[in-house]
C-alpha cells in the first residue's frame, strides 16, 4: 500500500507527523483566540483586523520566503520558523483585557511572516526525502494531514477552552511548534548547490527565479491552473451560505455541514491519491480532478436538495485534494532543487492573490448576476483549467536525482 511505502521514510514520517501535531495546535491557537477577541472586544471588528494581518503578509512578503529557501539551509529556515512562530503565540497570553486586543493583530502578522518562509522550503524539501514515484502519495498525505488537523483541532479546542481556559490553547500551540522543530531538526536533507547569483540576498535571486518561471512553459500553465481553481472554488465559499438559505431551503448554519463533509471528502482525496496514481500520470489525473471538480460545482449550483448537496460537496473536496497533490508533486518534479523555493513561493503568492480577489469579486458578482450564475461561470472556468492541465503540463519520467535516491534507501 502506497501510504504504507511512505510512512516507512523516516524523514517523510517525521515530517508528517510534526505539521500534523502543529496543525492540531494551529487551530487550536484560532479558535482560542477567536473566542478571547470575542469576549474582550464583543465586535467583529478586531477579528477583521486580525484576519488580515495573517493574511496579508502572503501576499506582501510571500517571494522573499522563496528566496531564502533557495538561498540558506532549508532545514534552519524550518527550525527558526517554527521557533519564532511557538514563542511568538505565547505573547496571547497576556491579552486580558480591551487594550490589549492589539496582540493579536500583531502576534499574528508576526507568526503569517515567519511561515512564509516556512511553507516554501517544507515544499522544496519533499522530493529530497521521497523518491519521485512517491510524491503524489507524499503530497497527498499532507494535504489529508491538514484537513485532519482542522477536524481534530476544533474537537480539541471546545474541550480544552472549556476546561483550562483560552491561554492554554496558545500554550499548547506553543508546545506543537517545538515538536515541529525537533522532529524537522532530525530530517537528513541534502545540502543546497547554490549556483545562482551571489551578488544581494534577495533582488538577483529572485529575477534569477522569475526569469525561470517566464521561461518554461509547464510552470506557468501550474500558476494559470492553479489560480483559476482558487478564483473558482473561493467563490463558493463566499456566497455558500446565500446559496443555502435560498436554493436549498435550510437555514445558513447548514454550510458549516457543507463544509465538514467537503473537509472528510478532502481527507478521503488525499489518502486515496496512491492509490489513484496506479492508473493514471499526475498531468492526467490533475486534469480528469478539474473536470469531475467543474462538473460537481456545476451539479452543486443547480441542486435543489441539500442530501445532493452534501453528496457533491464530498466529491468536490476530494476533487480540491487531488488537484492541489497533482500540481505539486509536477512542481517539485520538474524544478531543480536549487529553485524550487523561488518557484513554490510564487505559487503559493499567486494563489493567495487568487484567493483575496475571489473573496472581493464574488459578492459583488453574485448580487450583479446571482449565486448560480457565478457558480456556473467558477464552473466552466475549472473545466478550463483541466483543459490546460491535460495539454501542458507532464510530470517528467527521468530517474530521480542522486539526492532523491539516498532519501529512500534510508
Amino acid at each position: 500500500m502506497e501510504i504504507l511505502k511512505a510512512f516507512k521514510i523516516r524523514d517523510f514520517r517525521a515530517l508528517w507527523i510534526g505539521q500534523f501535531i502543529s496543525q492540531i495546535g494551529d487551530y487550536l491557537a484560532l479558535i482560542g483566540a477567536l473566542v478571547v477577541i470575542q469576549k474582550l472586544s464583543g465586535s467583529t471588528l478586531w477579528l477583521g483586523f486580525t484576519a488580515m494581518a495573517l493574511t496579508l503578509p502572503q501576499l506582501l512578503f510571500g517571494l522573499v520566503g522563496g528566496v531564502m529557501a533557495d538561498r540558506f539551509d532549508r532545514k534552519k529556515v524550518m527550525v527558526i520558523s517554527d521557533l519564532l512562530r511557538g514563542a511568538a503565540i505565547l505573547f496571547l497570553i497576556g491579552a486580558k483585557s480591551p487594550r490589549e486586543l492589539y496582540l493579536f493583530p500583531l502576534v499574528g502578522c508576526f507568526m503569517s511572516v515567519a511561515g512564509v518562509f516556512f511553507g516554501p522550503a517544507r515544499n522544496a524539501v519533499i522530493p529530497c526525502i521521497v523518491s519521485r514515484e512517491m510524491l503524489l502519495t507524499a503530497n497527498g498525505l499532507l494535504q489529508a494531514s491538514e484537513m485532519l488537523a482542522v477536524i481534530v483541532g476544533s474537537s480539541l479546542a471546545s474541550l480544552v477552552i472549556a476546561a483550562l481556559g483560552p491561554a492554554s490553547a496558545f500554550i499548547l500551540d506553543s508546545l506543537t511548534f517545538l515538536i515541529s522543530a525537533v522532529l524537522i531538526f532530525t530530517l537528513n536533507i541534502p545540502p543546497l548547490n547554490n549556483s545562482g547569483p551571489r551578488e544581494g540576498i534577495f533582488w538577483p535571486q529572485l529575477k534569477e527565479g522569475l526569469n525561470y518561471i517566464k521561461e518554461r512553459r509547464p510552470i506557468l500553465a501550474i500558476l494559470l491552473v492553479a489560480s483559476v481553481a482558487t478564483l473558482s472554488l473561493g467563490s463558493i465559499a463566499v456566497l455558500g451560505v446565500a446559496y443555502v438559505e435560498k436554493y436549498l431551503g435550510v437555514n445558513a448554519e447548514s454550510f458549516g455541514f457543507l463544509s465538514s463533509i467537503q473537509g472528510i471528502g478532502m481527507v478521503a482525496g488525499g489518502l486515496s491519491l496512491g492509490f489513484f496514481s496506479r492508473f493514471a500520470s499526475p498531468h492526467y489525473l490533475a486534469s480528469i480532478a478539474m473536470m469531475v471538480l467543474g462538473l460537481a460545482i456545476l451539479f452543486f449550483a443547480f441542486s435543489s436538495r441539500f442530501e445532493a448537496a452534501l453528496l457533491l460537496a464530498a466529491i468536490i473536496g476530494v476533487c480540491v485534494v487531488v488537484v492541489r497533490a497533482t500540481l505539486a508533486a509536477i512542481l517539485q518534479a520538474t524544478v531543480p532543487n536549487e529553485k524550487r523555493g523561488r518557484v513554490e513561493s510564487t505559487v503559493n503568492t499567486s494563489i493567495s492573490f487568487s484567493t483575496a480577489l475571489a473573496m472581493g469579486l464574488s459578492g459583488i458578482l453574485g448580487a450583479a448576476l446571482g449565486v448560480r450564475t457565478v457558480f456556473t461561470l467558477a464552473a466552466a472556468g475549472v473545466m478550463l483549467g483541466g483543459v490546460l492541465a491535460l495539454l501542458a503540463l507532464k510530470m517528467p519520467v527521468n530517474q530521480p536525482s542522486p539526492e532523491v535516491g539516498e532519501a529512500t534507501r534510508r
